[in-house]
């Protein structure tokens, strides 16, 4: 499932592969399309068996009682 979002100079395409079965069906969503007008996002992204250049992994974590989340962020290395 693809939910698309038009934010003006960019678009963003959520992902989310949580229902996906085989990773045939992978490859007909358009997941792999390189355009560099849009930002992709995707949850499940371990469905995924192909190494993705130019990802951000973004890790979600909530304290004991669920009042405070923390976000950790891991990018990209500069391949220089």
């Amino acid at each position: 499932m693809v939910n698309e979002y038009d934010v003006g100079n960019f678009i963003i395409q959520h992902y989310d592969l949580y229902r996906l079965t085989d990773y045939s069906e992978i490859k007909n969503i358009g997941l792999f399309e390189n355009r560099e007008e849009i930002v992709t996002l995707v949850e499940w992204p371990e469905k995924i068996k192909k190494t993705i250049d130019n990802k951000i992994d973004l890790f979600f974590e909530y304290n004991d009682d669920l009042n405070k989340r923390y976000l950790t962020i891991k990018g990209v290395k500069n391949k220089k």
